[in-house]
């Protein structure tokens, strides 16, 4: 589960204020699951649902 890590990368690259405040933005997975391709390789899959949360700073 790679893409997780890479999109808050990705997200905290985009966004300065999730590096200086890492609790405004978060990710929860949930629901996942390994299936199988079904092609001739011994090849699988996850799937799962990828909660984010963004909190804003305050503006006052």
């Amino acid at each position: 589960m790679k893409k997780p890590n890479q999109l808050r990368k990705i997200l905290e690259q985009s966004h300065q204020d999730f590096v200086k405040n890492p609790d405004r933005l978060q990710l929860y997975v949930d629901g996942g699951q390994v299936v199988a391709t079904g092609s001739t390789s011994l090849s699988f899959e996850y799937r799962y649902t990828l909660n984010i949360i963004c909190r804003r700073s305050n503006l006052i």
